[in-house]
C-alpha cells in the first residue's frame, strides 16, 4: 500500500496533474499519503518485541523534526 501510494504521488507530480484545477485533489492526496504512512507505522508497533526498536526510531525521528522537535518553540 505504501509503495503504491508513493508511486502514484510521484507519477502525479511528474506529469503535472496537481496543477489547476486539481490543487484540492493534490492536497487530499498528500493528506492520504501522510495518513497511510502514519497507519503503517502504528501497525508496525503492534508486532510485539521487534516493535521496541521501531518505537525508539520513530520517537527519535519525531524529536528531530525541524521547528517541532527538540529544537522547537517548546524546547527547554
Amino acid at each position: 500500500m505504501v509503495v503504491a501510494v508513493i508511486a502514484h504521488m510521484v507519477r502525479v507530480f511528474l506529469t503535472g496533474a496537481y496543477k489547476k484545477p486539481r490543487e484540492f485533489n493534490w492536497g487530499v492526496g498528500v493528506l492520504l499519503l501522510t495518513l497511510t504512512l502514519f497507519l503503517s507505522f502504528t501497525g508496525y508497533l503492534l508486532r510485539g518485541i521487534s516493535s521496541r526498536s521501531g518505537r525508539h526510531v520513530g520517537t527519535n525521528m519525531a524529536g528531530a523534526t525541524p521547528f517541532l522537535g527538540n529544537e522547537g518553540p517548546s524546547a527547554a
